[in-house]
């Protein structure tokens, strides 16, 4: 735009180039365009051809829901299978679409194992997210004094929009007692990401 006079008489006189709701851009071959505001939620970026603009949605990244399921459990096991027990953090989630992404964050609260070791693991369904065998945490025998069993980040793709549940398992090694969660807060938190 050229540099306003008094009274901007020497100004380029917005109101002839532009429409109502159209913000101002000088194109690459310097003319003065506009473009017309877009809807609620879009975002302002640079079309495909990166030669002008355009307002879209906003791309990748955003939390698009979060659920959360937390517990004090006081449990035990001697199974060599993983399995989920009562009171042990557990949710069902649908994601809205395929592409998306499930950020889950958890804790394990502390345990106590008489010998050999015990596992914790994050679990999809019937698919364990964590190693194989010994899922996120291994627990080693510490002569029977309980130790902070700490917690897992990890990003799923279950690549569904039907309903899915998320929950914490836990399994011995050797048929030893596994004293799990020990009335500690449990928490297990799902993040729905946007692709």
């Amino acid at each position: 735009m050229s540099s306003a006079g008094t009274n901007g008489t020497n100004g380029t006189d917005l109101s002839t180039t532009l429409n109502n709701n159209e913000i101002a851009f000088k194109t690459n071959a310097g003319a003065l365009d506009g473009i017309a505001i877009g809807t609620a939620g879009q975002a302002l970026k640079v079309n495909s051809g990166a030669n002008g603009y355009e307002f879209g949605a906003v791309a990748g990244g955003k939390v698009l829901q979060v659920v959360a399921s937390s517990g004090e459990p006081s449990v035990a096991t001697t199974s060599t299978s993983f399995v989920h027990l009562t009171n042990i953090p557990s949710f069902n989630i649908t994601p809205s679409a395929t592409s998306s992404k499930i950020l889950l964050i958890a804790n394990f609260g502390s345990g106590e194992i008489g010998g050999n070791n015990g596992y914790v693991s994050l679990f999809r369904g019937s698919t364990n997210l964590g190693q194989s065998n010994y899922g996120f945490v291994q627990v080693q025998h510490s002569s029977s004094h309980r130790i902070s069993l700490g917690g897992a980040v990890y990003l799923d793709s279950p690549n569904t929009t039907s309903q899915i549940n998320y929950d914490i398992k836990i399994k011995t090694s050797n048929g030893d007692n596994f004293s799990f969660g020990e009335s500690c807060r449990l928490n297990l938190i799902g993040m729905e990401i946007g692709a």
